[in-house]
């Protein structure tokens, strides 16, 4: 669920000196940094997860574990680790 983080802003006192707005600021830029943060985890679990299959599928077809390494970028140990 996404969190709306809105500014509002008061006719009274110019923006750069509210400090209302710079909290509203600083809310939105960690939304945004864990928003990143979260996409990419997302992203890079994915690929691991994907490394995983394809070495899984190299190692039952009996391919060597230096050239599964070079074509998943997994460790020896992470090879060895499936099956």
């Amino acid at each position: 669920m996404e969190e709306e983080v809105g500014y509002i802003e008061r006719p009274d006192i110019p923006w750069y000196k509210d400090p209302e707005f710079y909290k509203w600021k600083a809310r939105r830029d960690e939304k945004n940094i864990l928003d990143t943060a979260c996409r990419k985890a997302y992203e890079e679990g994915y690929k691991q997860g994907v490394s995983l299959k394809i070495a899984s599928k190299l190692k039952e077809l009996g391919v060597s574990i230096d050239i599964i390494m070079r074509c998943t970028d997994l460790t020896a140990e992470e090879i060895e680790a499936i099956l």
